[in-house]
């Protein structure tokens, strides 16, 4: 196991003296505090139907909540639906909604505003593929939501209760909203205040928030969430040493993740508490296809084998990584080692002869990365070399976070693209993992009709062996066509001031259930 450097920070800010009791009565908490959390990546966006950045994440997934929603343990369980059903022959799923959950705009949420974030959704959400099988949905009463599918889709309530892209439910005036122009109302426990770009984020606790108070804590991204601080307010901090700094000296209370190298410093001080999470983020190379030389798989596949990728996370990540071939984490159900051939080959003789057959005659390759992760720009620095090495023009292009997605995002502007891609025990679905390089608007823009049928196939097939046995043809093809290339497991070390409580490990911070005394 080795190490990561993602780096997450905190900028605290007291507010009075009063001490905070444990979970209870919310009534009876009187939270008197700000938590300041620190994170080193700038959200592109606050509306949660558009992305999948986990920068975006730390702060929506406070604001917004979802019908359905995943536990501790990764099972699909409810959010804001009371309870559901499902007819016996998979094609209606009927949910009956909390009552008495309020949005931050003080309005009582309905059966109808369910329907209209569900059909928002389905118009321009990144991963509206997911709700394709949907037929119909309706609101007959205010307390309850039918979905009814065009075919039976066995995998229908972990697509609804994925948190990727999550179906977060917004007021029904936001479902004529152009993307980026929704209201930022929820009904999480806190509702948004500001966005300064380059700055942070506050957020306030929510007085009128309905906890689920069947369950006794925090679930996973469920459960019985309860505002115990006043504000919480999400610092960018991308430098690592500075926010190392801030941590030490008080100013900050949380810190995302923390470079390796501080971990036996910060060990030493009292007043700070360490946390493990592994895994928490997988390190990949988006790839673009359609941008010459790169249409030519001889030139991709170059890449894929030149690479020696234990030099590449070793830097990147010190002592806080694992090596891994496949897209899941090892050890889960879902598991699979498909295609390990094309797994760190490093073979540089055989990278160029590749580039010598495909008719390489060096032009450039553009390999971007982001600014605000530094074992993004230390990994790619590796990779930059690398590919030089076997005589690959390689320019590198490294900008903020909301920069670089927009990079990602234009088919004439890059070649590769360093980033990662989240992930841990609440997020363990293949055909979910998949769905961003299948369909009509793939993220590697060229649409792949293998892939997305296999991805169907794992989605409607109704045994988990046969889905399984879809997932290892889809992963082999996944390598065999380099539609990406994936590194490796990173794992996160976090930190906390000592007077936070409740904190729990996490690649995306929860400060529901969470005091400052």
């Amino acid at each position: 196991m080795r190490r990561l450097l993602h780096a997450g920070f905190v900028l605290a800010l007291a507010l009075g003296l009063a001490s905070v009791a444990g979970i209870g009565d919310a009534s009876a908490q009187q939270p008197r505090r700000t938590l300041v959390a620190g994170q080193s990546g700038h959200p592109p966006s606050l509306d949660d139907h558009l992305t999948n950045a986990l920068a975006t994440k730390h702060a929506t997934f406070h604001i917004y909540e979802t019908l359905l929603t995943r536990g501790e343990d990764g099972r699909v369980t409810t959010g804001l639906a009371e309870s559901y059903t499902v007819s016996p022959d998979g094609l209606v799923y009927t949910f009956r909604v909390r009552p008495g959950v309020k949005f931050h705009n003080g309005k009582t949420m309905t059966a109808e505003d369910v329907r209209a974030s569900f059909e928002r959704y389905k118009r321009i959400a990144i991963r509206r593929d997911l709700l394709a099988p949907v037929a119909a949905i309706e609101a007959p009463d205010p307390a309850t939501v039918v979905i009814r599918l065009a075919r039976p889709q066995p995998l229908f309530l972990e697509d609804l209760s994925q948190q990727i892209v999550p179906m977060s439910v917004y007021p029904a005036e936001d479902a004529a909203t152009e993307p980026n122009k929704n209201s930022r109302v929820g009904t999480g426990p806190f509702r948004f205040v500001e966005w300064i770009a380059d700055r942070h984020i506050v957020l306030e606790r929510f007085a009128e928030y309905t906890a689920d108070t069947r369950a006794a804590g925090t679930d996973g991204y469920g459960g019985r969430k309860q505002a115990l601080v006043d504000r919480v307010m999400l610092r960018f901090i991308p430098e690592p040493s500075a926010m190392m700094a801030a941590l030490e000296t008080g100013e900050i209370q949380v810190a995302e993740a923390v470079p390796s190298a501080s971990k036996a410093t910060l060990e030493k001080n009292p007043n700070i508490a360490l946390i493990a999470v592994m895994p928490a983020m997988q390190h990949m190379v988006y790839v673009n296809p359609t941008k010459p030389p790169f249409d030519k798989l001889a030139v991709r596949r170059a890449v894929q084998v030149a690479l020696d990728i234990p030099e590449i996370m070793a830097i990147a990540h010190e002592d806080n990584y694992t090596l891994n071939p496949g897209l899941m984490w090892p050890g889960r159900p879902n598991y699979s080692d498909a295609g390990k051939e094309f797994y760190n080959v490093n073979d540089p003789a055989r990278a160029k002869k590749l580039l010598a057959e495909a008719g390489y005659k060096g032009e450039e390759i553009v390999l971007t990365t982001s600014s605000d992760f530094k074992w993004m720009v230390d990994g790619a620095t590796v990779m930059a070399e690398q590919l030089r090495a076997v005589g690959m023009n390689v320019r590198m292009v490294v900008s903020d976070w909301p920069t670089h997605t927009k990079i990602r995002n234009d088919r004439t502007a890059y070649h590769l693209s360093h980033s990662g891609k989240f992930f841990n025990q609440w997020i363990d679905s293949p055909a979910t993992y998949l769905q961003e390089w299948a369909g009509d608007k793939p993220a590697h823009f060229t649409p792949d009709a293998t892939l997305t049928d296999l991805v169907r196939q794992m989605r409607t097939l109704p045994g988990f062996a046969e889905r399984k046995a879809a997932f290892d043809k889809a992963q082999h093809h996944f390598f065999e066509q380099v539609i990406a290339l994936t590194l490796g497991d990173r794992g996160q070390l976090q930190a906390t001031r000592r007077n936070v409580k409740g904190f729990r490990p996490s690649v995306t911070m929860r400060f529901w259930n969470v005091a400052v005394e």
